[in-house]
């Protein structure tokens, strides 16, 4: 199910609209799911890795180890992807899942207690 739309995303010299539906809707559905690794694809990683300030981590692996193997870890993820500075090419990812939590529409699962 895909969430967002092509029409819904401004083109740039980076990234075409497309290209941002795609990205949102893996990013979405991958939280959604409860951040399987199954579904923390070679795709969503470099994608991921290039923007909200994730940079550090040098692989898929280590990505995945220090932002989602753990309540502790998906909540700072989040909370990190909440806070971060988006480059203007990915500025409107952040506003279309801003807007969705805006409206009381939940973006991912709850932490676990």
């Amino acid at each position: 199910m895909n969430v967002f739309a092509d029409d819904q995303f401004t083109p740039t010299k980076w990234s075409t609209a497309e290209e941002k539906a795609s990205f949102a809707n893996d990013l979405l559905a991958f939280i959604m799911s409860g951040f399987p690794k199954t579904k923390f694809t070679q795709k969503l990683y470099q994608r991921l890795s290039n923007c909200f300030s994730h940079i550090a981590e040098y692989d898929r692996d280590n990505f995945y180890a220090v932002w989602f193997s753990s309540a502790e870890a998906r909540h700072s993820f989040l909370r990190n992807l909440s806070n971060a500075p988006a480059w203007r090419s990915h500025l409107d990812v952040r506003r279309r899942r801003a807007r969705r939590a805006a409206e009381g529409r939940r973006v991912g699962p709850r932490a676990e207690p």
